[in-house]
């Protein structure tokens, strides 16, 4: 059984469905919570042109995910 949080809930159903020939004997199941499968506004707004993401926006989101907390910056796409 697989239990997916925020993202994880959707990167647990993009492996099921990527990968199901390899999972379907191995997982019975998939519960999700609070899994934003319409993206989340705060992603949207910062990537939108001529609103949050402008150059400085940018660069600063760019420091917080890659250097901060050791991200990838096409995360921030995939949330929307």
């Amino acid at each position: 059984m697989l239990l997916g949080h925020s993202k994880g809930g959707v990167d647990a159903a993009a492996a099921l469905s990527i990968y199901r020939c390899y999972l379907k004997d191995k997982v019975a199941g998939l519960a999700l919570v609070q899994s934003p499968y319409g993206g989340t506004p705060l992603a949207s707004d910062i990537l939108r042109k001529g609103q949050i993401a402008d150059k400085e926006t940018g660069r600063i989101m760019e420091l917080l995910i890659c250097k901060l907390i050791k991200g990838d910056i096409r995360a921030l796409k995939d949330l929307t």
